[in-house]
């Protein structure tokens, strides 16, 4: 019950994120969803303010995209490497 009270002000201001990145707030309800709700990490963590108008990312969100995607290729071959 803890959880889902403490969900609540989570996906309002996922919301409000993917709005101001120009989608529709209700696409934070999908973060629910495990695969979508990776997307939905990126969008909120690495879209400037001003994303909705030039739809293009600013040099240190495409730095901190790189290295995470990076680390987890790197995970998935050491993962692969061990089995």
């Amino acid at each position: 019950m803890v959880i889902v009270i403490a969900w609540i002000p989570l996906l309002v201001l996922a919301g409000q994120r993917m709005k101001n990145a120009g989608y529709s707030a209700w696409l934070a309800l999908l973060s629910f969803v495990p695969i979508v709700s990776v997307w939905i990490g990126f969008t909120c963590m690495f879209a400037p303010a001003n994303y909705a108008q030039t739809k293009k990312l600013d040099a240190a969100a495409k730095a901190w995209l790189f290295t995470l995607l990076g680390l987890f290729v790197l995970i998935i071959i050491i993962a692969i490497a061990k089995s």
